[in-house]
């Protein structure tokens, strides 16, 4: 009985007699997809634009344009799609018209130990992935959907880092990195003074300070989702896999200390070559990059060291 009901909502075949219901159909699902996503899209590129912890979100979103491709050229071409694809869609229309100009309807406050926190019911990430499940279903059926289930599943962190979680762990973090820079000049026996987030050496002329930016999360955050990628492509298991992001995101911590300790070196130096000092920022980019560069390329080669186990399906 269910599979003649499921069969009775397939979407016609889009090619041949009829198939211009379907184009219409599609061309009405798109512009309506524009006029209810419009603000919760603007706001997102806004983030990719300007927030750098959230930038590498555009990755993620073209990451699962492509791995969808992907799929979709390796699947069975022969699958016709279900009209039950349409309800997904309408349901992700219909919050995202409810949630447009950032409505307080979908936003809940939890406020404990000296912090407010707010939280979107609606993200923009939960509507999309609703939005484009909708659309395998409506084309593919269920079948393409669950084949699509991984890069789908990245359309939900379009937004890498819920700010909550950035606000609670960005001043642990910060303090935890100056404590490591301190630690390691005292190694050193070089002189310092300031508070906790700012390392004056020798005098207040050089100087470091651990800004945000210094805590870790944006290179943990990218090395995180890049090993998730990876271990999808090499068909980790799922402990594998685990145990593969969670490798990925604690060797990014490593290297950020590595790196602060590397310029605690330069400035050393730079106390001995007064004319580094003014080389210190593209110092600071260039440690950074290559530390990043050499722990991508290790994550990256990790699964191929460990051999490629067999796909759970």
């Amino acid at each position: 009985m269910i599979a003649q009901a499921a069969k009775g909502f397939s979407a016609p075949n889009y090619r041949g007699k009829g198939g211009w219901r379907r184009g219409v159909i599609v061309a009405l699902i798109a512009i309506a997809g524009a006029t209810c996503f419009g603000d919760g899209l603007v706001l997102l590129w806004r983030s990719w634009r300007f927030d750098g912890l959230r930038s590498f979100g555009i990755l993620l979103f073209a990451a699962a344009g492509w791995l969808s491709w992907r799929a979709l050229n390796e699947q069975n071409r022969t699958r016709t799609g279900s009209w039950w694809g349409l309800m997904p869609i309408a349901l992700a229309l219909w919050a995202g018209d409810l949630t447009s100009g950032r409505l307080p309807i979908s936003y809940i406050s939890i406020s404990g130990i000296g912090l407010v926190v707010q939280f979107n019911l609606l993200p923009i990430g939960l509507l999309l992935w609703m939005y484009a499940s909708g659309l395998a279903i409506y084309f593919g059926g269920f079948g393409t959907w669950r084949q699509l289930l991984f890069p789908l599943g990245l359309l939900l962190f379009v937004n890498p880092m819920p700010r909550f979680f950035e606000h609670l762990a960005d001043l642990p973090l910060q303090s935890f990195a100056a404590r490591a820079a301190r630690e390691f000049a005292s190694i050193l026996r070089v002189p310092i003074s300031g508070n906790g987030l700012r390392l004056s050496f020798f005098h207040q002329e050089l100087g470091m300070f651990i800004a945000p930016a210094c805590n870790g999360l944006r290179s943990a955050v990218a090395m995180g989702y890049l090993a998730l990628i990876i271990g999808h492509l090499n068909g980790l298991t799922l402990w594998t896999h685990a145990f593969y992001v969670s490798s990925a995101v604690m060797l990014a911590y490593v290297l950020n200390v590595l790196r602060l300790c590397l310029l605690v070196m330069f400035y050393c130096l730079a106390h001995r070559i007064p004319s580094l000092g003014i080389h210190a920022v593209g110092a600071d980019y260039l440690i950074g990059g290559t530390l990043f560069a050499l722990g991508a390329g290790l994550v990256a080669g990790a699964p191929k060291v460990w051999g490629r186990p067999a796909h759970d399906g």
